[in-house]
């Protein structure tokens, strides 16, 4: 199996979303996304130039947060990689490229939006918590969780 490179894609949703789900029962997300695009100038600056639009699609997991968390005009940043598309469609060939997400979330820069922390169940453990899930099944290094200390240069190595 061929390892796909993924990529980064920032926009907004430019359709209403769709979420249906496939032959084999998973959910799929579908949207037109709308990626601004801009040209750099030579004195430095960035001007617009236009708008790329482009379908999106996600599946499972990824497909379920999409549809309850996304609605028409929501900006996003996304990670996840290109794949072209083709099929009839009233005799003619249709084709073209389509963005499949690996993940998603809003753009914090261009959203604004409050954060739930309480803890909620982990996918897959019976309802136990996320952080006892977590300490049971994750390594985290000793240096993410120590006190903030220096280093003998001066830098900070624990967060």
């Amino acid at each position: 199996m061929t390892e796909r490179e993924t990529e980064p894609l920032w926009g907004y949703i430019a359709s209403e979303p769709d979420i249906k789900s496939t032959r084999n029962g998973k959910a799929r997300f579908f949207a037109f996304v709308g990626e601004p695009q801009y040209r750099d100038e030579p004195d430095g600056s960035r001007a617009r130039v236009g708008t790329q639009y482009r379908p999106m699609v996600a599946y499972g997991p990824a497909a379920e947060a999409a549809a309850s968390k996304f609605a028409r005009g929501d900006n996003f940043v996304a990670v996840g990689y290109s794949r072209p598309y083709s099929y009839k469609k009233d005799g003619r060939d249709i084709s073209g490229k389509e963005f499949v997400v690996l993940g998603i979330g809003h753009d914090s820069l261009r959203t604004n939006y409050d954060v739930d922390r309480s803890v909620r169940p982990a996918r897959g453990t019976g309802g136990e918590p996320a952080a006892v899930a977590a300490k049971r099944g994750q390594e985290v290094p000793s240096e993410f969780t120590a006190a903030r200390t220096s280093t003998s240069a001066g830098q900070t190595i624990a967060l």
